[in-house]
């Protein structure tokens, strides 16, 4: 090193590049690589917000005209959770953990949300969460155990928080 000489911190690119010019080889990089194209397979046509069973075996629709439906992705089947119409509707939903429960957020005919549960056969409906003050609740995602579902939740003063509601459940997880 010589002294009295400041090093800026170009010099290192100078002399790879001077290197290369003097010994006439190829440059030391490449041009960046463009990712693969993304492999997607149609699974089925849903014209409605989705959620996905943890096994893949059938869809929750919502939005609907209102209802909830589950899609069997083995036979095509689709069935009717809940039979009312606009204005009440599913927001959100979201799928248990074992499969067999699904919370969704229902805006009732009081114009706001509830935090609604019911098992994916149909059976035992019911609200886990209610405040006339909320404005809605969208339904995030549930805990690994199937003990608490994660939602937002917007208040008409226009205060939102990220909340855990306990499942409460009555029959044993499939």
């Amino acid at each position: 090193m010589v002294p009295n000489v400041k090093h800026h911190p170009d010099v290192a690119v100078l002399a790879v590049l001077l290197s290369l010019i003097l010994t006439q080889s190829s440059p030391v990089w490449s041009e960046p690589q463009q990712p693969s194209e993304p492999q997607a397979h149609k699974v089925a046509d849903v014209p409605y917000p989705l959620a996905v069973s943890p096994d893949g075996q059938f869809l929750v629709e919502y939005g609907n005209r209102g209802s909830l439906t589950v899609r069997d992705l083995n036979t095509g089947e689709t069935r009717s959770l809940t039979n009312k119409d606009y204005p009440e509707l599913v927001g959100s939903a979201a799928v248990s953990p074992g499969g067999d429960q699904i919370a969704y957020a229902w805006h009732n005919e009081h114009e706001f949300d509830d935090l609604r549960l019911i098992y994916a056969d149909g059976s035992e409906e019911r609200i886990l969460f209610q405040d006339s003050l909320v404005r809605s609740v969208r339904v995030k995602d549930w805990t690994e155990d199937g003990t608490l579902i994660l939602v937002t939740i917007l208040k008409r003063d226009s205060t939102a928080s990220f909340t855990s509601v306990a499942t409460g459940t009555s029959k044993s997880s499939s």
